[in-house]
């Protein structure tokens, strides 16, 4: 009987485990997924900053800061949210994640290894 016992256990603790993983790679895919639209809305920030800028340097009129000011913020936003998802899959992984090109470093890197930005 006691053998039943200890396989009806270890398929439980099998189970508990292969449950929390999938939980694990659900929440990396979600924060995957916000990062790639946090990196799509600042390349649209950047891209209207430039029609701004081009329309303003080819009309000769000068640029207001009011103007800049909201495009400015935003992005000031979204840098400190895509900070806060690439420390997340950080500690998730046991990583360091790299905020220039989210190449994965080893925990105890000072240096990126692919594109050597301090870590």
């Amino acid at each position: 009987m006691a053998y039943w016992e200890e396989i009806a256990c270890k398929a439980k603790e099998l189970t508990e485990a292969a449950g929390k993983k999938a939980s694990e790679i659900a929440e990396s895919a979600k924060l995957e997924l916000r990062f790639a639209e946090i990196q799509r809305e600042m390349e649209e920030c950047h891209k209207a900053l430039g029609r701004l800028l081009y329309e303003s340097w080819s009309t000769g009129d000068e640029l207001v800061n009011s103007e800049v000011a909201p495009y400015v913020v935003r992005l000031d936003k979204l840098e400190a949210d895509k900070m806060t998802v690439l420390r997340d899959l950080h500690r998730m992984h046991n990583t360091n994640v790299c905020s220039r090109c989210r190449y994965k470093n080893s925990k105890h890197a000072r240096y990126c290894s692919h594109c050597g930005k301090k870590l």
